[in-house]
């Protein structure tokens, strides 16, 4: 999703009419205004809905675009102080105009902000600083800071409460908020903030694409259907709802009939009833890993992770599910049935795929497939048989050569899928030595805090160094010197 905030346009005029005329000032200053007639020595015009005369030795000249008419309304004189806070709250105003124009926003909002403190009831001035204030909200957004943004368009919104398109932005970035939450699983913060964004724009079709998402990792696919039906509906060219729905519908099909076991931090659906002693099992399964891995990460989610028990017949029928997988983590948690019938042992296939629900939740997609499934792999192999590991350490003594770093940082599910299975087993082979050896080396507590980098905005490169104090390309050599050295084995 790629929302961009809208700049209003500045409000310029300060008044309206049928005809329109200039008023040259001596003092420099310039104000278009609507038809201006002179009455008892003074330029009168209606300005703000009401009318203000100029003293005639104040004023250079008038460029008159249509002749005055018959004006019969009752002109009250100003004072003088009066006429000359309304020429310097124009003259302050013009200037705050010159200088958003020319892109200096900070500028304008001070000499913006002096027209206000002389006149704040001016509504021209009122809606221009809501302008500056959401042209800086745009500011901030783009540098990624969010609560800054939302400040900001706070701010104009109670300068200009009836601008429609700030009401807009305030959904925008609540939304992006929303979205950055859901990256983290963290979805009890992200149904919060869309509800938030909703107060503010019920007609973004944005909200309804997010909602629908959570809606489906809750398992409420009713609701995740009229969500991404009502998105479809505001913008019909979001293709990736639509694909969403349509996948939906598959998965609806496929699930019809499953029974769902609930447990305090896990909800598990499988299929028929010869499955629910593997469900007991597995939800026994993941309350260890729930705890053990929690402990490594800090992390414990609170709301309950989607798991899914497949027929392996099923399984077949989900084309984004690989063959030579035994679990996949897409948001929910999915296996065949037949988990218990692999080489690997159960609890290696629960702990790997929970795993990366916490590394989501500290990293969000920032986090490389080696640091991604390297701790995936790190949390499994407690239930890893010797003779499992001592396989893929002869596996990398004896690579061909091995993969770099940043090859395996591109890596995806689509792109291993291409690969022979014996590479595929490499590539997972080094990241789990890698990562082992960096947890070994410094200790889960600063790999934990290299998470939280890449969590917080950082790249892989910046975070190694904030979290290790260390280059990738120096731990890389060192870790790949074990293998060089010793030779095949």
């Amino acid at each position: 999703m790629r929302n961009a905030l809208i700049v209003t346009i500045l409000l310029l005029a300060a008044a309206t009419g049928a005809g329109a005329d200039t008023i040259f000032f001596k003092n420099g200053a310039r104000l278009d205004i609507g038809p201006t007639w002179t009455h008892d020595g003074q330029v009168t015009c209606l300005m703000y809905g009401k009318v203000v005369g100029y003293p005639l030795e104040e004023v250079q000249r008038v460029e008159k675009d249509a002749p005055p008419a018959n004006e019969t309304l009752s002109v009250k004189p100003q004072t003088a102080a009066e006429i000359r806070r309304d020429l310097e709250v124009m003259s302050l105003h013009n200037r705050a105009v010159e200088l958003a124009r020319t892109g200096k926003t900070q500028e304008a909002l001070h000499a913006e902000m002096q027209a206000y403190s002389l006149s704040p009831a001016n509504a021209v001035v009122r809606a221009t600083l809501g302008s500056l204030h959401n042209g800086l909200a745009v500011e901030e957004k783009n540098r990624g800071d969010l609560e800054g943004a939302l400040e900001q368009l706070n701010t104009a919104l109670g300068y200009a409460p009836q601008e429609p398109q700030i009401q807009k932005n305030i959904a925008v970035v609540y939304v992006e908020m929303a979205r950055q939450a859901a990256g983290k699983n963290n979805i009890r913060q992200a149904r919060a903030l869309l509800d938030a964004a909703m107060e503010h724009d019920r007609d973004n079709p944005h909200c309804y694409a997010l909602s629908g998402h959570i809606a489906y990792l809750e398992n409420k696919y009713d609701r995740a259907e009229k969500d991404w039906a009502r998105a479809l509906e505001l913008a019909p060219q979001l293709a990736d709802v639509r694909e969403r729905l349509e996948r939906l519908g598959r998965e609806k099909s496929l699930e019809q009939g499953f029974e769902t076991r609930k447990g305090d931090n896990f909800s598990i659906k499988f299929e028929s009833a010869h499955n629910r002693r593997l469900a007991d099992s597995i939800m026994e399964v993941l309350r260890d890993a729930y705890r053990d891995v929690g402990r490594d990460f800090d992390l414990y989610p609170d709301w309950p992770v989607p798991v899914i028990v497949y027929s392996q017949a099923e399984l077949g029928q989900l084309d984004y599910f690989p063959d030579w997988a035994s679990g996949a983590y897409d948001g929910k948690i999915r296996f065949g049935e037949n988990i218990q019938k692999r080489n690997l042992h159960m609890k290696a296939v629960l702990y790997h795929e929970y795993t990366h629900v916490l590394v989501r939740m500290a990293a969000g997609s920032a986090a490389p497939f080696w640091l991604n499934e390297g701790l995936a792999e790190y949390e499994a192999r407690p239930f890893k048989t010797p003779g499992m590991l001592r396989s893929r350490e002869r596996l990398l003594h004896r690579a061909h050569r091995l993969f770099t770093l940043s090859e395996l940082a591109a890596m995806n599910i689509a792109a291993l899928s291409k690969l022979p299975g014996p590479t595929i087993e490499l590539a997972y082979a080094q990241s789990e030595s890698f990562v082992t050896w960096l947890v070994d080396r410094y200790g889960i507590r600063h790999v934990r805090g290299l998470l939280a980098r890449l969590g917080g905005g950082d790249g892989i490169e910046a975070a190694l160094r904030s979290a290790l104090n260390e280059e990738l390309a120096a731990l890389e050599r060192q870790w790949r010197g074990r293998f060089e050295s010793a030779g095949p084995q």
